[in-house]
């Protein structure tokens, strides 16, 4: 890696979506993965002052006490902001979090809505995330080509989702 790219990176640094990432995947590790606590290492990487940060995900962990206020604060941002909430940046890190849920389709969804709900509590954004932890599931369980996985986790949200 040469470094340089839109944040003046250096080589071998990582954007805030891969950071974020591995803070997921380290909860993610044991099988179980909880909001709170996913909540608590995003606030560490937040605190230790990352190179970068997502306007969004700043808003949220710049004003929450604790990790047990993160979701509160999202919330809260969505409400006073409801057709700006919904980014990219929890779909860009979530990954990890499906193989933490492989073959329950009904963890993958709660799942998938709790931790995108964490930094970006439009339902959009967790539905996104949802839709692509199922195609990540389908294709590691069943060999899915993408585009008919992401179908898969469209089908799977159903009729009276947001999107």
């Amino acid at each position: 890696m040469i470094g340089g790219g839109l944040g003046g990176w250096e080589p071998g640094e990582w954007t805030d979506d891969t950071q974020m990432a591995l803070c997921i995947a380290e909860e993610a590790t044991g099988g179980q993965l909880d909001g709170t606590a996913v909540a608590a290492r995003f606030l560490q990487w937040y605190r230790s002052g990352p190179a970068d940060v997502g306007v969004q995900t700043s808003a949220v962990l710049s004003s929450a006490a604790g990790p047990a206020d993160v979701a509160r604060a999202a919330a809260e941002n969505f409400s006073r902001n409801p057709g700006h909430s919904a980014g990219n940046g929890s779909l860009m890190r979530t990954a990890p979090v499906a193989l933490a849920c492989l073959g329950d389709d009904d963890a993958l969804v709660e799942k998938a809505m709790d931790v995108s709900a964490l930094t970006h509590a439009d339902p959009l954004a967790g539905e996104a995330c949802a839709t692509w932890w199922v195609a990540i599931d389908r294709a590691i369980r069943f060999d899915m080509g993408p585009v008919e996985a992401m179908r898969e986790g469209a089908r799977l949200l159903g009729a009276g989702r947001s999107g």
